[in-house]
């Protein structure tokens, strides 16, 4: 089957979805257990996981309890009786049975192979037990890394399916039971989608609080408010998001700086107390509250760098700030913690005041509000040292918390060192988002996004690559395209089948445009027949219901000048063109890891400088005439360079080169001739 991801007016021709969890009207209780099968016999369960399948059974009003049992037999329904017998009282059992097995070893990762059986039953009917599987690859850094650090690697897939299976075991008893209620509208199955909103520009629920809100003014408020988004989660849901990240809404500054609005949110005030103008704490609560009764999470942008240019803490405690001016060399590593970013005063995280500040302030609203997660703004601009004490201090009360950082860099391996040091749940991979507009909306080789791909080896495990088009920084999508709406929906179909965790930015559904601040942030259009509408929300039903597209490891399986091939899952294959997105149901098998001897004929005073790491990661410091060993299936941005006594280096001027390692080969020779 053949998916043609190109017409823009290609609509759904019913609605389709599934529900929310579905939570029991009383308290219930479930006993569950687990096995970690290894070739030997069993490893230890860690200690880290069951809180996120207890997580899951919770948001069902289903009140968990693990049992370990000593001896168990090898089968299923076996296991299961026995889990019965050690739980007499408890009125649903549930087994989470699962085997990791070494894989491959490529370029430092190691790949392990999980495969999960998960079966819950009612105790008095242990043969009407119902399964499911799922089959996912953990790849790990480190050599001693074994099956435990595996299961954890892919414990967001097993939750997925732990919440699914258990929906669906429910919902056979909804309709002769009382005791079922379903507490939401329908929604698009098991979405981690996140969808972006800044408050002020989305919708405006209670005028009343509008104040000198002046929609003609692009630099003022328009009158967004908690309300209001609200009021349009029928919106967001239906497009098949299963999350809310919101921009500030903590007290801020609302009056322009030197004719810069303010109305963005991130000169705040104080971080713990909400901004009147959108509503205030009630209306915060009551976003939190329509978020969880479907099924969806809240996330909250938090700003540790920096207050507002006007905020009382500046004067209240001066000892809080360090004392540097505006940022001036980017490339110095103590300015570019210290120093003023715009002028904004900055935060001394290192001050045990201000960790308590900070860490107190997102405590309290984790508890206030559930939260799903907060959005780390700024986070090159404070000490990696501080977000990973920050983020195992909030783990230690709420483990589930998700921590999306925002490193504002283009360098996968840059964004991979953070993603290692920093204690993130997940980082935004603005590498792919160069790479994606550089592909559909400047017509660029699709090898920039197999650079991308190979440059995944690099990436520690157990941290998300959260992928994305345009932001509130960034110049909108439509714009970058010079407002072409076919080729936004290529770029579209390019992040909803490739690996990562997506989000969209309001409006990027109806072709909002915007190349620069504020024009990029301009107010929400309602408008249900723009042609992206049904693109973005058929693109997520697709995705949402396949485990391969939301989960499936990536593997880039050919590259010719022009055309990008990719496996997902070994489900799904993904060509892809500057101007088309092909996926296609495959039945390739995996491929056998292997490193290529790659020799370079070229002359003995160049240098070659390339994306991996083999190739100094753009250092030129290989010889033109060298070998090196690259892993089969990288593609590899690279050049020339040649000696210059005034600058150093002299760069070919031209594009990058791009070579792909092939699957079939065990040695490649390339003629490395300068090009200009």
């Amino acid at each position: 089957m053949v998916l043609k991801l190109l017409p823009l007016a290609l609509m759904l021709s019913a609605c389709i979805g599934s529900r929310a969890p579905e939570k029991l009207a009383t308290a219930t209780p479930i006993t569950y257990a687990i096995w970690l099968e290894t070739g030997d016999g069993e490893a230890a369960v860690p200690s880290a996981f069951p809180p996120y399948v207890e997580g899951e059974l919770g948001e069902r009003n289903l009140v968990p309890t693990r049992v370990t049992i000593a001896d168990a037999p090898g089968t299923t329904q076996r296991r299961l009786e026995a889990l019965a017998r050690a739980a007499p009282d408890a009125p649903y059992l549930m087994i989470v049975e699962a085997r990791a097995t070494f894989f491959s070893q490529l370029s430092g990762r190691y790949r392990w192979d999980v495969d999960v059986r998960l079966t819950i039953a009612d105790r008095t009917r242990l043969s009407d037990a119902m399964s499911s599987t799922v089959g996912v690859a953990a790849f790990l850094q480190y050599e001693h890394e074994r099956e435990p650090e595996a299961l954890m690697f892919v414990r967001r897939q097993v939750v997925d399916e732990v919440g699914a299976l258990v929906d669906k075991f429910f919902d056979g008893r909804a309709a002769q039971s009382t005791t079922m209620v379903v507490q939401s509208p329908a929604r698009v199955a098991q979405s981690d989608a996140i969808y972006f909103v800044m408050v002020d520009r989305f919708a405006d629920g209670d005028p009343s609080n509008d104040g000198d809100a002046d929609r003609a003014d692009p630099d003022a408020f328009h009158g967004g408010d908690l309300r209001g988004l609200r009021e349009h989660l029928d919106w967001i849901q239906g497009l098949g998001f299963g999350a809310v990240w919101v921009a500030p809404v903590f007290a801020m500054q609302t009056q322009k700086f030197f004719g810069h609005g303010a109305f963005h949110g991130y000169w705040t005030k104080d971080l713990r107390h909400i901004e009147p103008r959108f509503g205030g704490e009630a209306e915060l609560v009551a976003l939190a509250d329509a978020l969880r009764t479907r099924g969806m999470g809240l996330w909250l942008d938090f700003v540790a760098n920096h207050v507002g240019y006007e905020a009382p803490l500046i004067e209240q405690h001066p000892d809080w700030f360090h004392r540097r001016d505006a940022i001036k060399n980017w490339d110095d590593p103590t300015e570019l913690e210290q120093g003023q970013v715009h002028g904004l005063p900055d935060l001394d995280q290192d001050n045990p005041a201000v960790y308590r500040y900070l860490t107190d302030a997102a405590r309290a609203w984790v508890d206030k509000l559930g939260l799903a997660g907060y959005r780390l703004d700024a986070v090159k601009h404070v000490p990696a040292a501080f977000w990973a004490r920050f983020a195992h201090d909030l783990h230690a009360d709420a483990p589930h918390l998700g921590l999306l950082g925002e490193v504002l860099d283009g360098d996968p391996a840059t964004l991979a060192r953070w993603a290692e040091t920093g204690g993130f749940t997940a980082l935004f991979d603005f590498a792919l988002r160069y790479a994606l507009v550089d592909v559909f909306c400047k017509g660029k080789d699709p090898a920039a996004i197999g650079v991308v791909m190979d440059l995944d080896r690099l990436w520690p495990s157990g941290v998300e690559q959260v992928t994305f088009l345009d932001n509130h920084d960034l110049p909108r999508i439509a714009s970058e395209c010079g407002g072409d709406m076919t080729k936004v929906a290529h770029a579209i179909d390019a992040l909803l089948v490739l690996r990562g965790r997506p989000s969209l930015t309001w409006g990027t559904e109806v072709g909002l445009l915007g190349a620069g601040e504020p024009e990029n942030r301009a107010d929400m259009r309602f408008d249900a027949d723009h042609p992206l509408v049904a693109h973005v929300r058929d693109g997520l039903v697709r995705r949402n219901n396949d485990v391969a597209l939301r989960s499936g490891a990536t593997t880039v399986a050919d590259w010719s000048p022009g055309k990008l091939t990719l496996t997902r899952g070994g489900r799904w294959s993904i060509t892809i063109t500057p101007s088309s997105v092909d996926v296609v149901r495959t039945t390739a098998t995996p491929r056998g890891a292997h490193g290529v001897a790659v020799t370079f004929r070229g002359q003995a005073s160049e240098r070659i400088a390339g994306s991996a790491p083999e190739l100094g990661r753009w250092d030129p410091k290989l010889p033109a005439n060298g070998t090196v060993t690259l892993p089969a299936g990288a593609v590899v941005a690279w050049k020339l360079v040649r000696p210059d006594k005034q600058s150093g280096w002299q760069w070919e001027q031209r594009d990058n080169r791009y070579l792909f390692v092939p699957w079939d080969k065990d040695a490649l020779v390339i003629d490395a001739a300068w090009q200009s």
